[in-house]
């Protein structure tokens, strides 16, 4: 079986690349020289958290970007669960995903609803 992401971070930052960002907000994982210097020459913005007491001092300036991002990384971490990429056509793997981001929006407005954050559309 193989997975959407099974290696390094800083790999999958590599291939992220591509997409020519403008900046990325990263965890430790990504402190690869060769990885920071490419995005460097690309003039892409890295912001990496360190470890120990610096990564304290980081969370008091980037706390909230960085709580937003890993709220993005969990969102993707749930969608993509346990898709297996071997012997699934690309037909089957867009329709596995589009009812995954279906489930997550339901979830997500179910969960607004509850809080009273927006009122039942005429249901």
């Amino acid at each position: 079986m193989h997975y959407i992401n099974n290696g390094p971070d800083w790999e999958v930052g590599k291939e992220f690349l591509k997409f020519e960002p403008v900046g990325i907000i990263a965890d430790h994982g990504y402190w690869m020289w060769d990885f920071l210097y490419e995005c460097r020459r690309k003039g892409i913005s890295v912001i990496v958290k360190p470890r120990g007491r610096k990564g304290r001092a980081f969370m008091e300036v980037y706390g909230q970007i960085y709580k937003k991002r890993w709220e993005i990384e969990h969102f993707f971490q749930r969608l993509k669960g346990e898709l297996v990429l071997s012997g699934v056509n690309l037909k089957t793997l867009r329709a596995k995903v589009k009812i995954r981001l279906l489930g997550e929006m339901i979830n997500k407005l179910c969960e607004l609803w509850r809080k009273g954050e927006i009122r039942a559309l005429g249901i």
